[in-house]
């Protein structure tokens, strides 16, 4: 049973401790009711609440100690104004959700950590590129750490405390997803711009706990993925443009019987894997200096907003103008989830077979890998050998451009590449063949040359992928990569005992890649398939030739 024992909370105008992260002054002498603003506007029909609301401001409480006061009061017109889940709530999800509500209210400069704040600002808006416009139709990004919380951890009011805190922090730095997504549609009516209105409406924190849930029962090492785990992750069945009125971050802190859940939940059209990641590291290097009380208005690798376009051609036009034109909210069928391990000796075997058998040294692990799962997925799914087949994952861009991107650059350099061929072709060549397929494919499609042609020929035709039209049940898509650093993502207590993933973006022949716990370039993978399809796949001899026992 998982139930929510704190509000969502909206990261934009006000952060806890005082910790502003909306970079926005504000005039001492400013009308309280001015200051209030989107807050008030949620409690029309209420007044009764407001006197206290003002007296709790003016006795600089803290916000938490107004948000238990405003839930305890559990008023109608609050209740009224709750955001409905995008989609029905799991059974497994009991959450009492009236109290699952948004309460922004603009902040104030008291603290220490804003005084460095003082003066910043940001754009108001970001325009959107090819890369982030064709993913309105995808899922957000739901990726999640397990942790284990020894005896000698902090209390969770504490965790929490630090997580909100070091969050308001991090979403300073990295100010659109305090936004959310803005649509213009064009004067001839025949078509819209979308950009990234950035005003600090703020992100969305929840506190849930699942009673009589162990680390253990999460991890399930020789089982699939358990079902509950769906519910560990907020905005569940929401798309990239539902990013119009729901927040661009949302964070779920679970609360289990040992040890706590971080998922979250971010929007695709604002970043990809990469700025994905980057935020959470950031995040969690802000926690770090929590603990040792270093500065946490500085970290490590911090983002570059600054847009590209190819050639300078912006803004993107899209030729829609009603969302059901575009948006499909794509439903899988039945799927098995199950986590498998590759150990590092096993991912350097597998290299080794791949190049070897191809006479050459070029294969790399992640090729050799995605190999492998092409030829056993396709072999499990007894296709003739005349059906045409295909293996897809995502090329990063922001090394490959002429000049490259920054590292850090926040935002989307990103698209999906593949290589077909037939099935009988597939699986009558040996696994070095078909690596050497996945590896021209790399090298032909991710020249500067390649990538702006690609984005080229997208501004003159624009289109947004769905997951029907884009993917089929004959092929199989790579996604993340093993190099990110998941498991550098440490709060202050550790390392993550394991990574999961939402339901989000998951379909028949979805293989998801992570890095290993362990390291020296083990990796996780997580495969979707029916039933059916997971017990061959489980079977198969290849498969279980490379796969490294659980456990």
């Amino acid at each position: 049973m998982l139930t929510v024992r704190q509000p969502c909370w909206s990261f934009g105008d006000w952060c806890p401790d005082a910790v502003h992260a909306s970079r926005r002054t504000t005039d001492s002498g400013q009308n309280m009711f001015g200051r209030l603003g989107p807050g008030l506007n949620r409690l029309e029909g209420c007044p009764e609440i407001v006197p206290r609301i003002l007296q709790l401001l003016g006795r600089k409480k803290r916000v938490w100690d107004l948000l238990a006061w405003v839930k305890c009061r559990r008023t109608a017109p609050i209740l009224a104004n709750a955001r409905p889940p995008a989609r029905p709530l799991d059974p497994l999800l009991l959450v009492s959700w009236p109290l699952a509500y948004y309460l922004s209210l603009p902040g104030r400069r008291t603290g220490k950590i804003e005084d460095a704040f003082n003066g910043a600002s940001h754009p108001r808006s970001l325009t959107v590129h090819r890369q982030t416009a064709s993913r309105f139709s995808s899922d957000y990004i739901q990726k999640g750490h397990l942790f284990s919380l020894p005896s000698h951890t902090p209390h969770i009011g504490n965790v929490l405390d630090r997580l909100k805190t070091s969050l308001s922090v991090a979403i300073w730095h990295f100010y659109p997803l305090a936004g959310r997504l803005a649509t213009e549609v064009d004067t001839d009516g025949e078509g819209m711009y979308v950009h990234i209105d950035c005003n600090d409406q703020g992100a969305e924190f929840t506190h849930a706990a699942a009673d009589g849930v162990t680390v253990d029962d999460v991890l399930a090492p020789s089982d699939d993925v358990p079902g509950f785990v769906r519910c560990f992750f907020p905005l569940d069945g929401a798309v990239n443009y539902d990013g119009l009125t729901l927040p661009l971050l949302a964070v779920q802190v679970t609360e289990l019987a040992d040890g706590i859940f971080l998922g979250c939940s971010f929007n695709h059209a604002v970043g990809d894997g990469t700025s994905f990641w980057n935020f959470l590291n950031a995040w969690a290097e802000i926690a770090r200096s929590m603990e040792d009380r270093s500065s946490p208005r500085r970290i490590s690798r911090p983002p570059v907003h600054d847009r590209w376009f190819v050639d300078g051609k912006f803004p993107v036009k899209l030729p829609f103008t009603q969302e059901g034109q575009f948006v499909e909210r794509f439903t899988p069928s039945l799927l098995r989830e199950k986590m498998f391990h590759f150990t590092a000796q096993s991912v350097a075997r597998l290299k080794a077979r791949a190049n070897a058998e191809a006479g050459t040294d070029k294969i790399s692990s992640f090729q050799a890998l995605s190999a492998l799962m092409w030829r056993c997925i396709t072999r499990v799914r007894r296709f003739p050998d005349e059906q045409r087949t295909s293996c897809g994952f995502p090329a990063e861009n922001r090394r490959r451009l002429k000049p490259p991107l920054a590292p850090d650059y926040f935002g989307n350099s990103i698209y999906l590449i593949s290589t077909t061929t037939t099935a009988g072709e597939l699986l009558a060549h040996d696994l070095g063949w078909v690596a050497v397929l996945l590896n021209q494919c790399v090298a032909s499609h991710t020249t500067d040359a390649a990538i702006r042609g690609k984005i080229e020929r997208w501004m003159a035709s624009p289109v947004v992928y769905t997951v029907s039209a884009t993917f089929d049940r004959q092929s199989i898509i790579m996604g993340s990569s093993p190099r990110f650093d998941m498991y550098g993502c440490d709060f202050g207590w550790g390392r993550a005992v394991a990574l999961r993933s939402g339901s989000a973006n998951k379909f028949d022949g979805k293989v998801w890649t992570y890095p290993g716990r362990d390291g020296g370039g083990s990796v996780d993978l997580e495969v979707c398939l029916p039933p059916d399809g997971m017990c061959a796949l489980e079977a198969d001899e290849e498969f279980i030739d490379a796969v490294s026992p659980a456990g």
